[in-house]
């Protein structure tokens, strides 16, 4: 067991899962539904979750450095358009970035249709920091 440990830290899966988690416990928090669980075909948010008005949302967190920024929006994007498909409606696309991200992505993000969310590290007092900036009211602290 250690051995598993040890590699999912040296990966950064650890970080990754915590930050996962706090998000999912700031958005409870507020009153969202959060699933951790949910996949559309092959893919695998990390979470689909529903605002109090009913408004959906896809998010994807990458905790770490250098996680392949390009390919991070597409898979993002990608997320939204199968939600899309199978809910008949388009979500809200989040990507939470642990790390520092070149500033360009936030561009790239935007005309994919992805709110970027930067949090200044994976402590989960920076993770709920960051949180403040979404896009919705009733996630603000």
């Amino acid at each position: 067991m250690a051995v598993i440990e040890r590699l999912r830290k040296l990966v950064g899966l650890e970080t990754h899962d915590r930050v996962v988690d706090v998000m999912a416990d700031v958005l409870r928090g507020k009153h969202w539904t959060v699933d951790r669980d949910a996949h559309f075909g092959a893919a695998r948010p990390d979470i689909v979750a529903h605002d109090p008005s009913g408004a959906t949302y896809v998010i994807e967190v990458k905790a770490g450095t250098k996680r392949g920024y390009l390919g991070v929006v597409a898979q993002v994007e990608h997320y939204k358009s199968l939600m899309a498909d199978a809910l008949g409606r388009e979500p809200t696309a989040i990507l939470l970035l642990t790390d520092d991200a070149p500033m360009e992505l936030d561009e790239i993000a935007q005309s994919a249709g992805v709110e970027l969310i930067r949090a200044s590290s994976g402590s989960p007092a920076a993770v709920r920091a960051s949180l403040a900036t979404l896009p919705v009211g009733t996630v603000a602290a």
